[in-house]
């Protein structure tokens, strides 16, 4: 689980928003949220993106 407060939260009027990894997608056409891949791990049928 992946926990945003502050400014991102606030867009969503709220004070802590929650997400999960299975509901995020990787996109070059931009987004809601952005940053910057620092490693990609391949476990067999998992892989792993760190940002």
């Amino acid at each position: 689980m992946n926990i945003f407060q502050g400014e991102v939260a606030a867009k969503y009027q709220c004070q802590i928003l929650e997400v999960r990894p299975e509901h995020v997608e990787i996109s070059h056409d931009g987004g809601i949220l952005k940053g910057n891949i620092r490693h990609i791990e391949k476990l067999g049928a998992d892989t792993l993106v760190y940002s």
